[in-house]
């Protein structure tokens, strides 16, 4: 048997094993996405819905180490029908706020901060040829469901009327969807 007999059959066995390997990596980030949604779904979460809980106990947390000092806002979009439109007035209350937005695949889409001095922020959330209003800072994904999670942190967890403070503050949020809700992808 010749060295060319064992090369080429090995070589296409190695390009074939890495492109193999190559898709399956681009498939977890979006696997661990959909179970990590599925689970806060069972726990009573809708599409397209913007909702703030309360001060977490980590021991609880559906997300691996949420911290427990922070008010967290969230919502699953499923951007199919068209963009999402997020209009929050800048928290006051928290020592540090933000609003992250992230693809299906777990691409960081933006970050809104408190340290940006807005009076508003305005976010549109929107896939490739989605066309959004002015005024918003467009945040664009490939993908056809994105999470957002608004963090505000806490000064003192003990302090209800500071938790309830900031709590209703994040509470003047709006979630608008473009054209319709889409339901689950």
């Amino acid at each position: 048997m010749s060295l060319r007999n064992i090369v080429w059959p090995l070589a296409v066995f190695l390009i074939v094993g890495v492109l193999t390997h190559l898709m399956v990596l681009g498939q977890q980030p979006r696997q661990a996405t959909d179970r990590t949604l599925a689970a806060i779904r069972e726990r009573g979460a809708v599409w397209n819905h913007y909702s703030v809980g309360k001060v977490r106990d980590a021991k609880t947390n559906v997300v691996v180490r949420d911290n427990p000092d922070t008010i967290t806002g969230f919502a699953m979009l499923d951007l199919a029908e068209g963009p999402a439109l997020f209009t929050l007035p800048a928290p006051t209350e928290p020592l540090y706020w933000s609003v992250s937005v992230y693809g299906r695949n777990t691409d960081t889409l933006g970050v809104v901060r408190d340290d940006e001095g807005l009076d508003v922020v305005r976010i549109a959330i929107a896939r490739p040829g989605q066309t959004t209003p002015a005024g918003y800072r467009r945040l664009e994904t490939r993908e056809k469901v994105a999470v957002m999670i608004v963090r505000a942190v806490l000064r003192d967890r003990k302090d209800t009327s500071h938790v309830e403070a900031i709590r209703s503050e994040l509470l003047e949020a709006e979630l608008q969807m473009v054209a319709g809700d889409g339901g689950a992808p």
